[in-house]
């Protein structure tokens, strides 16, 4: 399993290559969702803009604005749904689109020639309406008002957030999915490296690592390590010849030893040759105890 090992590199890299994606796709939803929102907002907005040009230069420009005008509805193919639309004279309403019905639109600061605004009119739309309101430049006294809902993008809005929620799973998954893939292929020398130190003991120590030299660093760890059983093999063939040269060194005097006193217990002797006896012994006591003395001097030797 993927979490098996919390402690292993694996799963590690594995869980921070997690993490980092998910950042980074919830970060860049963040942020088409909000391109996307000021994309309609905008495009709302220039299209309001747009309308309001086309209903003045149509139905108001070169008339007799103080005499008012009276229209009761507007047919135009508009580029955006659900357009309404109205127009005031000194105050009074003298033009209005049939959806509006008995309902009217915010009214512009007489201060500003023309004003962004956001209404709700729960039985002309039955949703928030953005209404761009303008003046007419050669008489103050007439303003033109546009407005639409914001239903159709918060739908886009809306199609958009369930891409998200259905799509980013899937797409963080597969991703995952080949993030995983990736890593065993990366780790799998690393891992034939802690197998082959595994089988290896003291009686094989002839086994190498088998690895493609493709100057990477693994490739660099498994010729390291395969030089490192190449020393310890050559040490312990050394100890193994030393082993076998100590054990040879030390039986000659035990074997003399032993013979010595074996045909010294054999019969009754005289004192002179008890001492001789005894002082081959000791002789090959002192040359026991100076191979002894070298080998511990030896040891010391290697441990420093």
């Amino acid at each position: 399993m993927i979490f098996r090992n919390l402690r292993s590199i694996k799963t590690k890299i594995f869980l921070s290559y997690s993490a980092i994606l998910i950042v980074v796709v919830v970060l860049a939803n963040v942020m088409f969702f909000l391109f996307a929102q000021q994309y309609f907002y905008d495009n709302t907005v220039q299209s309001l803009k747009s309308i309001a040009r086309d209903v003045i230069g149509d139905d108001i420009e070169g008339k007799n604005l103080k005499k008012g005008i009276t229209l009761a509805a507007h047919k135009y193919k508009f580029s955006i749904s659900n357009v309404y639309i109205q127009a005031t004279y000194k105050g009074a309403l003298i033009l209005k689109s049939k959806n509006l019905k008995n309902f009217k639109l915010p009214q512009l600061e007489r201060s500003k020639q023309s004003m962004l605004s956001y209404a709700y009119l729960d039985d002309a739309a039955k949703s928030e309406l953005i209404v761009y309101t303008t003046r007419i430049s050669e008489d103050k006294d007439y303003i033109v008002q546009i407005a639409t809902t914001t239903k159709e993008d918060k739908q886009h809005l809306e199609k958009i957030l369930h891409m998200f929620l259905i799509g980013d799973p899937i797409v963080i998954i597969i991703i995952l999915l080949i993030i995983y893939k990736m890593l065993q292929d990366i780790l799998k020398p690393m891992n034939t490296i802690i197998m082959t130190a595994k089988n290896i003991s003291i009686t094989d120590l002839d086994q190498r690592v088998t690895y493609r030299d493709n100057g990477d660093e693994f490739a660099e760890l498994a010729k390291t390590f395969n030089k490192m059983l190449g020393r310890l093999q050559s040490y312990f063939n050394q100890i193994k010849r030393f082993s076998s040269d100590a054990s040879h060194q030390l039986k000659t005097p035990l074997t003399a030893i032993r013979l010595q006193t074996d045909v010294a217990l054999k019969s009754d002797r005289d004192v002179l040759e008890y001492k001789k006896v005894l002082s081959s012994i000791n002789h090959e006591i002192v040359y026991l105890q100076g191979m002894i003395d070298n080998l511990f001097l030896l040891t010391q030797m290697e441990d420093e």
